[in-house]
């Protein structure tokens, strides 16, 4: 097992298997990843909309979030953002269990968002994987590059509200 938490393990794994290390740094822990996002590019004010959308666990490891500390307070989450950055409408994916999510198991969800209250206009769509704990605020980091995530959020396309 590796531990890097002892120091003779630090010693023996870098000096003599250091390209276990590396495998492990590439493929190790879990990192979760949206591998389809079917959105709505237009819609009507009102309207409720369903998203689908599927992840996968990139990682060897799973996503503890069964473990009673955490009791499933992250979900995945669609929102919609306006023009001004502001994020105006959240719809958690409730079912979502990220700890199922392991290599050859996605998580496939159809999420609904009601367009109650939104203006006509252009806005964002975004995905995330949020902590229900926190209002709902992005909680987990995907595996998805930091400049193509705003605040946590991934950008998956435009909808216009007519």
């Amino acid at each position: 097992m590796m531990d890097f938490r002892i120091n003779d393990e630090i010693h023996s794994w870098f000096s003599t298997s250091f390209d276990l290390v590396r495998e492990f740094i590439k493929k190790g822990g879990y990192r979760l990843y949206p591998t389809e996002v079917i959105i709505a590019e237009t819609a009507k004010t009102g309207q409720k909309i369903t998203i689908h959308h599927q992840w996968r666990n990139l990682g060897w490891g799973y996503c503890p979030t069964n473990i009673p500390q955490w009791n499933q307070k992250y979900k995945a989450c669609i929102a919609l953002m306006d023009k001004n950055g502001k994020v105006v409408k959240k719809a958690l994916a409730e079912d979502s269990d990220l700890s199922t999510w392991v290599i050859g198991h996605d998580g496939k969800y159809s999420t609904t968002i009601s367009l109650k209250g939104l203006d006509k206009g252009t806005y964002t769509w975004l995905i995330g994987l949020v902590d229900t704990t926190k209002k709902n605020e992005p909680g987990l980091q995907m595996a998805v590059s930091r400049q193509q995530q705003q605040s946590g959020w991934l950008k998956v396309g435009t909808l216009e509200i007519k």
